[in-house]
């Protein structure tokens, strides 16, 4: 989410150099929250902020930060504790007026938000490169209630073979295979579950995502390392891997470096067994799974850039199985400036790995148009995938599941 925001932090330096109309004081920041208490697990904390300036030009750095229960000053957005602005030497010409706007939304699940108690938001303008405060300091009060230690666990393996296209650096085709999982808590059950793998075979389905907005999951524990058994090599060992930053910890597994995976480890029909010994939170598992037949690209043709039309059915074609299902996606990053908001626009399919099928125009005339006036965002992707998926159960995981997957990834023109 720290990079999300970073992008949002460069936009709202654009945006506030708007002029408004004017306010009856002489300048100042509000900081706002959605509510005064929030229950940790079920609740989300909006924040918000507004501006003005009725004086003189002038230029300010502007601090947000929060005041936890146990002490401490952390600023927004990558909660440092060593008073960096959110934004520096910001011009706030006479008449700027910068409007009540959602600026974030935290899940109260991790640090600065982790500990329930009584919290501070605050705001502030200050001179440039100082903590000379330029008008009043804002505070919004808030408190945070232990909630259920319900939630909706989920996590496993994937082996993954991804053929995909550079478009960035040297404008040639690559293949990677890699190895890696995780285990991960939720408050609730993501949406994207069930936009994506609910959906019925043969259909197609357009979805927005705003990561802002999504409730941050916990990482557990599941041991110091899981095993792969199979392929070229007999035994892969993914470590866990543990890095906390500002109170986050993340817990990933993965090859160590000098035991990375080419593409020979990669053996189509090939079983793959994956033997987890458990740990505090996800106790032992067995369980295998298939490569698949790797993808190939007929319609199409993804040789050089495609074009896709949005107003038309779009008509695909690749290697089919004929049994099993593939996944189709095109989808792009948004950052809209007037909503202060970021998204990934999705056009979503699952269907039977037959080698044909048709993206309707009625679905894929739902996304919008794409643009990238900072040049600063990827060109829209396109992926086909073929998977093989065998869930398991395991102590402490309502959804286990190992994942062997064949990819391609194009950028695509979008009309």
């Amino acid at each position: 989410m720290r990079t999300k925001f970073s992008i949002l932090a460069a936009f709202l330096l654009v945006a506030v150099v708007s002029v408004g109309p004017a306010l009856a004081l002489d300048y100042g920041i509000t900081v706002y929250t959605d509510k005064s208490v929030y229950v940790q697990g079920q609740d989300n904390l909006l924040m918000s902020v507004s501006g003005f300036n009725n004086a003189a030009d002038m230029q300010v750095d502007v601090h947000i930060a929060v005041l936890p229960p146990g002490g401490g000053i952390y600023e927004v957005p990558d909660w440092n504790g060593d008073f960096r602005p959110l934004l520096s030497n910001v011009m706030l010409p006479t008449g700027f007026n910068f409007p009540k706007l959602q600026l974030a939304s935290y899940a109260l699940t991790a640090f600065p938000f982790a500990a329930t108690g009584n919290y501070l938001f605050a705001a502030a303008f200050t001179q440039p490169e100082t903590l000379n405060f330029v008008g009043d300091i804002s505070f919004a009060p808030f408190q945070v209630q232990p909630g259920s230690t319900e939630g909706w666990t989920a996590g496993g393996c994937e082996l993954t073979w991804n053929h995909w296209y550079d478009w960035k650096t040297d404008l040639t085709w690559k293949t990677d295979v890699s190895l890696g999982g995780s285990f991960l808590k939720y408050a609730q059950k993501p949406d994207y579950y069930l936009d994506y793998y609910a959906l019925p075979l043969d259909t197609c389905k357009y979805v927005v995502y705003q990561p802002l907005e999504d409730t941050m999951p916990t990482f557990l524990d599941a041991g110091d390392h899981i095993d792969m058994n199979g392929g070229p090599k007999g035994t892969y060992r993914m470590d866990r891997d543990t890095e906390s930053s500002e109170g986050v910890t993340t817990i990933n597994y993965a090859p160590g470096a000098s035991s990375g995976l080419t593409e020979s480890d990669y053996v189509v029909g090939d079983t793959y067994q994956f033997v987890g010994y458990g740990g505090p939170d996800v106790g032992d598992f067995s369980v295998s799974v298939q490569a698949p037949q790797v993808l190939e690209v007929n319609s199409p043709d993804i040789s050089s850039r495609p074009t896709i039309d949005r107003s038309s059915d779009l008509h695909l074609s690749w290697n089919g199985m004929g049994q099993g299902y593939v996944l189709f996606l095109i989808g792009f990053e948004q950052v809209d400036i007037s909503s202060m908001s970021y998204s990934y626009n999705t056009c979503y399919c699952r269907f039977s790995d037959d080698g044909d099928a048709t993206v309707p125009a009625s679905v894929l005339s739902q996304m919008p148009d794409y643009s990238n006036p900072f040049g600063i965002l990827p060109p829209p992707m396109m992926t086909i995938e073929r998977m093989n998926v065998t869930d398991f159960s395991a102590t402490g995981l309502q959804n286990g599941y190992v994942v062997a997957l064949a990819g391609i990834t194009r950028d695509v023109q979008l009309n």
